[in-house]
C-alpha cells in the first residue's frame, strides 16, 4: 500500500503543520497504527485479507472508511459528522443513494482516495458494506427490522479528463469527464438474475447471477430427474434491472481547432436512467471499461479489438455553462431609456 494519510503536502492542500488539511476538521486522526484494531487488540498481519490482484486490504479499507464516515466534519458545521447527518437525511427522504464527494475523501485520507481511483469495482462494494453497517448500528431505530440498502455514488474527482485523453491505461479505473449528451436510448431490461426450470420434472435450481452479460448456467444434467438438456430459462421469473445507453460528445470549447469532436458511450442503470437528456452538459463519474465484441450474434468468436464504454456511477449536471437569459433585463433597460427620452415603445403604441 501507499503512505499513510496526513503525510506531507502533495500540492493539493492536504498537508499542513498539524497534518490536517486546510478547511476540513476531523477527530480522531484518519489513521491509526496498522497493527492495532478498534478494540486495541493486536491484529496478526498474516490473517489480513487482500482482494486478489490488488493492493486493497479488506479489513484496513473498511476501518479507514468507517472512521471517515463517523468523523469527517465540514468547517461550517463543527462537531457534526457530515456523512452521518447525510445518512439520516437519506432515511427521511427515502432516496437511497449516498453522494460521496471524493474531495472530502482525498482531504481526510489520501491513501483511500488513491485506492478508490485505481480499484473502483473492488472499493465501492466495500464502501457499500460499511455504509449499510453504519445505518444499522447508528441510524435505524430498534423497532425497524428491514431497510433498503444504500448505494454509494462517488463524484467530484480531483482530476477531470478530456475524452480524447482516455487511454488503455485508464481501463478499469475511475474517471471523470465532461461533455454534452447527444443521444439516449429507450430503457432496456438488463438481466441480473436468471431462473431455470426443468421441463420434465419441474425442478428449479436457485437463481443464478449474471456477471457482465455472462450467465452462470446450471449443470446440463437436471439434479431432480437426471435428464440431460431439459433446463430452460423462464423469463417471467428472472430479475431485471433498468439500463440505458447514452452517447456523449465533447463540448465545442474543448475541441482543438480543426479536429472532429470525440464521442464516448456510457451505460447507466436503475436510478440514473433518464437523469441526463440530449442537450444537457454533464460531468460524469464512472469506471472506464473495455468489453470484447462477438463477430456475429450467434457465434462465440470474439473480435480482437475491444469496445470501450463508461459504466456510470454519478451524473452531475453542469449549470454554470448555460447561457443566462438576459432578454427580460434588456427589455426593462430599453423601456427605461425610452421613458427618459420620451420615445414611445411598441407596447405603448398599442395601448398595452
Amino acid at each position: 500500500g501507499g503512505g499513510g494519510p496526513g503525510g506531507g503536502d502533495d500540492g493539493n492542500g492536504v498537508g499542513g503543520a498539524g497534518g490536517q488539511p486546510d478547511g476540513f476538521l476531523f477527530s480522531p486522526p484518519p489513521s491509526v497504527p496498522r497493527s492495532v484494531g478498534d478494540a486495541g487488540e493486536l491484529v496478526d498481519d498474516q490473517t489480513q485479507t487482500y482482494v486478489w490482484g490488488t493492493a486493497v486490504n479488506v479489513h484496513d479499507t473498511q476501518q479507514r472508511f468507517r472512521r471517515f464516515i463517523e468523523h469527517f466534519e465540514l468547517p461550517e458545521r463543527e462537531g457534526v459528522s457530515h456523512y452521518d447527518q447525510k445518512l439520516r437525511e437519506i432515511r427521511e427522504r427515502e432516496h437511497y443513494q449516498l453522494d460521496l464527494d471524493c474531495r472530502h475523501l482525498d482531504a481526510y485520507d489520501p491513501h483511500l482516495y488513491k485506492l478508490l481511483v485505481a480499484y473502483p469495482q473492488e472499493m465501492i462494494p466495500l464502501f457499500d458494506v460499511v455504509v449499510n453497517e453504519h445505518v444499522v448500528e447508528r441510524v435505524l431505530s430498534e423497532d425497524e427490522d428491514t431497510f433498503t440498502r444504500i448505494q454509494v455514488r462517488t463524484f467530484n474527482l480531483r482530476d477531470t479528463r478530456a475524452m480524447r485523453d482516455l487511454n488503455p491505461s485508464d481501463i478499469d479505473k475511475m474517471v471523470a469527464i465532461r461533455g454534452m449528451v447527444t443521444r439516449c436510448t429507450a430503457v432496456i431490461p438488463d438481466l441480473k438474475m436468471a431462473f431455470f426450470k426443468c421441463l420434465v420434472c419441474g425442478e428449479a435450481p436457485e437463481l443464478t447471477f449474471v456477471d457482465r452479460g455472462r450467465v452462470n448456467e446450471p449443470p446440463m444434467r437436471c439434479t431432480g430427474c437426471n435428464n440431460m438438456g431439459t433446463l430452460v430459462l423462464i423469463h417471467n421469473r428472472c430479475v431485471f434491472a433498468n439500463k440505458q445507453q447514452i452517447k456523449m460528445q465533447e463540448t465545442p470549447d474543448a475541441i482543438p481547432e480543426g479536429e472532429t469532436p470525440h464521442t464516448v458511450s456510457m451505460c447507466v442503470f436503475d436510478s440514473l436512467v433518464d437523469v441526463a437528456k440530449p442537450g444537457d452538459r454533464v460531468e460524469v463519474t464512472g469506471v472506464y471499461r473495455a468489453v470484447p465484441i462477438r463477430v456475429a450474434p450467434n457465434q462465440r468468436i470474439l473480435k480482437s479489438v475491444y469496445k470501450t464504454y463508461i459504466d456510470v456511477i454519478h451524473i452531475r449536471k453542469d449549470t454554470s455553462s448555460r447561457v443566462a437569459n438576459t432578454a427580460a433585463r434588456e427589455d426593462a433597460e430599453d423601456q427605461r431609456t425610452a421613458e427618459e427620452e420620451g420615445v414611445a415603445t411598441a407596447g405603448a403604441r398599442w395601448g398595452s
